[in-house]
């Protein structure tokens, strides 16, 4: 499937700094976020790469997300169970900017178990977060 990301300037090198670590925020539908022109850029990824990030902990190796799990804790103040809640996308922390980040570590988890893609939902609809450091060479702009 070919999914796509909106930016307001060309990419150049992804990093891991960003609100979304290095993962950049996908949509199945070419969107606008900003009032200022954007550089539309796309990838194909297969449907088995995407997980969806409600059944994170439902993987028969779902342990290997503990240290995810940690640093959610200590960014959202939480408990584990919270903490787990927060990643699966199953509840939204009351921060807009906490949630994002946690959004970024969907991505994350989604690489840790073998996946290229976590699918979520936000105030836009399905969102894939897709880890994307080092992989610059794999987007196309449109």
């Amino acid at each position: 499937m070919q999914i796509f990301h909106t930016s307001p300037e060309k990419i150049e090198k992804i990093d891991s700094f960003g609100m979304f670590g290095e993962c950049l925020c996908f949509s199945a539908d070419v969107y606008q976020m900003s009032a200022c022109s954007t550089v539309t850029y796309s990838i194909e990824i297969n449907e088995d790469e995407i997980i969806e990030a409600g059944s994170f902990f439902y993987q028969d190796d779902c342990e290997k997300l503990n240290d995810i799990v940690e640093d959610i804790m200590d960014l959202a103040g939480c408990g584990r169970e919270e903490a787990e809640e927060f990643l699966s996308q199953r509840e939204s922390h009351s921060d807009a900017e906490i949630d994002w980040r946690i959004q970024g570590y969907a991505g994350e988890a989604a690489k840790v178990l073998g996946y290229k893609c976590a699918e979520a939902e936000d105030e836009q609809g399905t969102v894939y977060l897709v880890p994307m450091l080092d992989r610059e060479n794999q987007l196309t702009m449109i």
